[in-house]
């Protein structure tokens, strides 16, 4: 079975060739890469050209000018030419010996849809892990599942399904999906996850392997380029816009979705924030936006509201002495 790897990717030359290398290393004969330049301006053309010379397997396309994630992840998909493509971060690592074993799961299960694979988060030099926040809402499974409609999978799955290195799907699936529905109002920077809730389906179910495929890179967004307000309307806003437009904004999904995201990735999200010693006012604008949009959940109340009133120098400290830690034990 061949595999194509579609990776976005603009300004990560440096992350970029560790991600190529995690691939590559695998030795997988039926393997495709396909890497979507959004206009890159450092060295990333030079750095494919490079790997170009030595394996035949990638393709490379550069665009002239940024147009956005979104259409970036859409053009990968379009040039591919596997029947699977596995959806990549272009600074995350692949588990060794993962084309193998997914190779081996999509042919024992050949009708689904796409699949969405569990992750380790580890420090930003892929040194040592990290606690990870759960892939599964609300319980500690750790069985493979299977969903045949939306409702299940996203209210199982949450955010994770808008991790883009976990997600694997069916090429002409999804070419199908997007032909029959409305993309253009929907590139907020998670089409993907608007397009995956329109391709899940009984004939075509979708699929959550527990196993750990993906080592993923923590502390290198790209999004927090555009500043720490606009990155988390990208997280509080736009994923919400995409969870009205599938299942309604009053929805059992949505508050399900948004109530452990208060309980376990929000605290964890703005503890981060205030330990990179964000200003007083951002913090309000911050409170702003989170009040607007959680006021109504509890967790957030309990988990989140208290961090505003903590000086952001015991966030540096606790972050500092935890990373120190973890680097020490991983060396143990």
């Amino acid at each position: 079975m061949k595999l194509s790897v579609c990776i976005p990717t603009r300004n990560r030359s440096k992350t970029l060739s560790d991600t190529l290398d995690s691939a590559l290393s695998q030795n997988f004969k039926n393997l495709e890469i396909v890497v979507v330049d959004g206009a890159s301006e450092d060295n990333t053309e030079h750095i494919i050209n490079k790997y170009k010379k030595k394996y035949k397997n990638i393709i490379y396309y550069k665009r002239s000018k940024c147009v956005g994630v979104d259409k970036d992840i859409l053009k990968s998909i379009e040039i591919a030419s596997s029947k699977y493509c596995w959806l990549m971060s272009d600074d995350d690592h692949f588990q060794k010996n993962s084309f193998i074993f997914i190779e081996q799961y999509l042919e024992n299960n050949p009708n689904l849809s796409g699949l969405t694979t569990n992750y380790q988060q580890f420090d930003k030099n892929l040194s040592f892990p990290i606690k990870t926040v759960p892939a599964i809402i609300g319980n500690k499974k750790s069985e493979n599942l299977f969903f045949d409609n939306p409702e299940k999978c996203f209210s199982t799955l949450g955010f994770h399904m808008g991790f883009l290195s976990c997600q694997i799907i069916n090429r002409e699936i999804w070419l199908k999906t997007i032909k029959d529905i409305d993309i253009k109002s929907f590139q907020n920077n998670w089409l993907m996850v608007f397009i995956i809730g329109n391709m899940i389906n009984k004939e075509n179910p979708w699929g959550y392997l527990h196993k750990i495929m993906i080592n993923q890179r923590t502390g290198n967004d790209s999004f927090a380029q555009s500043g720490v307000y606009e990155r988390e309307l990208i997280t509080h806003q736009y994923f919400a816009d995409i969870l009205e437009n599938l299942f309604g904004k009053n929805s059992l999904v949505h508050k399900k979705i948004f109530h452990f995201f208060n309980v376990e990735r929000l605290p964890r999200i703005f503890a981060n924030l205030k330990s990179q010693n964000i200003s007083f006012e951002i913090q309000l604008k911050l409170l702003s936006l989170y009040l607007r949009k959680y006021k109504k959940y509890l967790p957030f109340w309990v988990n989140v509201f208290p961090l505003f009133l903590i000086p952001n120098r015991v966030f540096t400290l606790v972050k500092k002495i935890y990373f120190n830690y973890r680097s020490k034990k991983s060396l143990l």
